[in-house]
């Protein structure tokens, strides 16, 4: 899912992990979150050495869950993520999308906030 640019070389892909806001306020709880959504989203994906990694951080579950609805329309592969244990009880907590051309998943993920 890379585009050629101009010269004829593959841009490198990104990998974006999109996390709930509240597991972004515990280092501990984002590290896990995102490992899950970076993990799910990379299964049978070859990776390129290039990769960039990009966390961001949304609001809501709600905003996680049409996150995924959206990126499935359009047949972009990610995974949600959803934690069982409390306070999130099966709630989305993050969503993994597949290694691309960061082009392709722009429009999904502009409004969204750089995890800091």
């Amino acid at each position: 899912m890379l585009a050629q640019t101009k010269d004829g070389e593959e841009p490198p892909p990104y990998q974006y992990i999109v996390l709930h806001a509240s597991c972004a306020k515990r280092p501990g709880v984002a590290a896990a979150q995102a490992a899950h959504a970076a993990t799910q989203s990379l299964q049978n994906v070859p990776v390129d050495e290039r990769l960039h990694v990009v966390i961001l951080v949304c609001e809501s579950s709600a905003e996680l869950e049409q996150l995924g609805s959206d990126l499935k329309l359009v047949g972009i592969p990610h995974s949600v993520v959803h934690e069982p244990d409390e306070p999130y009880n099966g709630a989305a907590t993050a969503v993994g999308i597949a290694p691309m051309d960061r082009l392709l998943v722009q429009s999904f993920v502009a409004h969204l906030k750089v995890f800091r």
